[in-house]
């Protein structure tokens, strides 16, 4: 009976463990632009994981953003690529596997009130 409960507790251990790692950030970046500063995290392994990002400073609505990504994210960065005075954010994500890809995902700044995501045109 002994050896079954030190067992349990070892198998009881690792798989807390495991939930903990789990929910390790993958990827915490800190950007700002313009007063705006964003929080960018994923968390989880593997291909699927969840990218939250954190906005704050806008005037209207600093909302969190939670999106499932599949890979991982490589990098992030905050810019006004189109010269319209407010902030982007771009987060780059590459896939796993031998067939792997690389996507992004983009939010633009409503005039500092608010931000939206980008869309392929």
């Amino acid at each position: 009976m002994k050896m079954n409960i030190k067992k349990t507790i070892t198998v009881l251990a690792l798989l807390a463990a495991t939930v903990v790692y789990a929910n390790q950030p993958s990827f915490k970046q800190t950007l700002s632009l313009q007063g705006l500063v964003f929080d960018v995290v994923t968390i989880g392994e593997g291909s699927l994981r969840q990218l939250t990002i954190q906005p704050t400073g806008l005037t209207g609505v600093n909302e969190l953003i939670k999106q499932e990504i599949d890979g991982s994210v490589v990098g992030a960065e905050v810019a006004d690529l189109n010269q319209d005075g407010f902030a982007e954010i771009y987060v780059y994500i590459s896939s796993t596997g031998s067939g792997g890809y690389g996507s992004l995902v983009a939010h633009s700044s409503n005039l500092n009130k608010s931000i939206t995501p980008m869309h392929r045109h």
